[in-house]
């Protein structure tokens, strides 16, 4: 499946080169005029801002050049904001070692323009016209909309078949909860670009590009302060919730369940052994199991269920609006997973306690009580053998599989 979606992207990725520099050979067969100081002006520019770049959370890059490449679009058309843009794009390319890129990126910034040319000039717009802010505003920003909604389209295709996800997920999340938070600046910065170039020159155009340097160390910051946050909750080995953020998880919502008498599971996952693949294998060995032994456990899980790192060789796993029943299946099919999971050639087994909130019981249990009957659970797991699901109950006794349950 993984090769098959290796193959998929590629197929795309040359298909989108191909298709790309077919329309910028169209493109510069029949280039506008234009003066070659202002485009030496642009290109210097967009170089220069392009180095102002900055992760955006769905994973795409972005940087300060797209306000100036939008402007120029709107001013000169496809070919020459191309032309201005080629020498950031070769140079990202090599300063990330990554030349296949570069020939994308060309190719699917010249799709990109040409498609949002289509649309401008569909809507009555055309190259070089003369642009009046209050009669064309509509078409400018229609245009402008539709040629990030483009360039957006090729990207997140191509992240989708690069990471495996869905695209329409990638698509949605890059165009609205990422460009939202830049989209009026860059949008507004792009358009008053091309209406003060037409009545006040090209000085006017570079005073009004300098601000966005502060808009790109604001982002950048507030960036830095999200991820210091994130960090904050999550376990930097294993990228999975910390016991911090479990204690924050349960103290929003688990009187909720409570109150509401809603199922709640909670299961104890605990390594085998995992003092011996330290002692044999080495920490760094250890490191691995844990890295490999979240993603398994997260592959496994549905997508309201939280999973969180307890310490050490320990895993929490919040089950919402499961019963029992349900749970011992996905204990099940975790414990099976791990089992059938080989690291470097290193394999373990995992001991998994199970306790429920909606048992019947004479005194209402509190989210640590629950903690603590998974724990046992867990514990009497390991006792009896290892490798193994064991549900608590409110008489302390345990139901145990081995591997099915007993």
């Amino acid at each position: 499946m993984e090769n098959k979606n290796v193959l998929l992207r590629d197929i795309y990725t040359y298909l989108i080169i191909i298709l790309g520099f077919y329309i910028v050979f169209v493109l510069f067969s029949s280039l506008p005029s234009f003066n070659y100081f202002h485009l030496t002006v642009f290109i210097l520019l967009t170089f220069a801002f392009s180095l102002f770049e900055t992760v955006l959370p769905s994973g795409m890059y972005i940087n300060l050049a797209y306000p100036l490449l939008m402007g120029v679009f709107l001013l000169k058309g496809p070919a020459v904001a191309l032309m201005a843009v080629i020498p950031a794009l070769v140079a990202s390319g090599i300063r990330r070692k990554k030349p296949i890129r570069i020939l994308f990126n060309i190719a699917q910034l010249a799709l990109t323009f040409k498609l949002a040319s289509l649309v401008f000039t569909a809507l009555g717009g055309e190259a070089g016209m003369a642009i009046e802010l209050s009669r064309d505003w509509p078409l400018l920003l229609t245009t402008i909309f539709a040629l990030n909604v483009f360039n957006n389209g090729f990207v997140s295709t191509f992240f989708a078949l690069d990471k495996q996800e869905n695209l329409w997920k990638i698509f949605i999340n890059s165009l609205i909860t990422d460009v939202l938070k830049i989209i009026p600046i860059y949008y507004t910065t792009g358009i008053l670009l091309a209406v003060l170039y037409q009545s006040q020159g090209i000085i006017a155009s570079v005073l009004i590009s300098l601000p966005l340097i502060s808009v790109f160390f604001i982002m950048r910051d507030q960036e830095v302060i999200k991820k210091t946050r994130q960090e904050a909750l999550t376990d930097s080995l294993t990228g999975l919730y910390n016991r911090r953020f479990m204690d924050v998880w349960l103290e929003q919502h688990f009187q909720d369940f409570v109150e509401e008498e809603k199922d709640l599971a909670v299961l104890m996952i605990d390594i085998d052994d995992f003092k011996n693949v330290n002692d044999e294998y080495g920490h760094q060995a250890g490191d691995l199991i844990l890295q490999e032994l979240a993603k398994t456990l997260k592959s496994n899980l549905r997508v309201a269920d939280v999973i969180f790192r307890y310490g050490g060789e320990e895993f929490v796993i919040m089950l919402p609006r499961t019963s029992k029943i349900e749970a011992v299946t996905i204990g099940e099919r975790l414990r099976e997973s791990v089992a059938s999971m080989e690291v470097e050639g290193m394999r373990i087994t995992v001991s998994i306690g199970l306790a429920c909130l909606q048992e019947e019981t004479l005194e209402k249990q509190t989210a640590y009580e629950l903690l603590r009957q998974a724990d046992r659970a867990a514990y009497t797991a390991k006792y009896e053998g290892k490798n193994r699901v064991l549900v608590h109950t409110q008489k302390q006794r345990f139901l145990s599989s081995r591997p099915g349950l007993k």
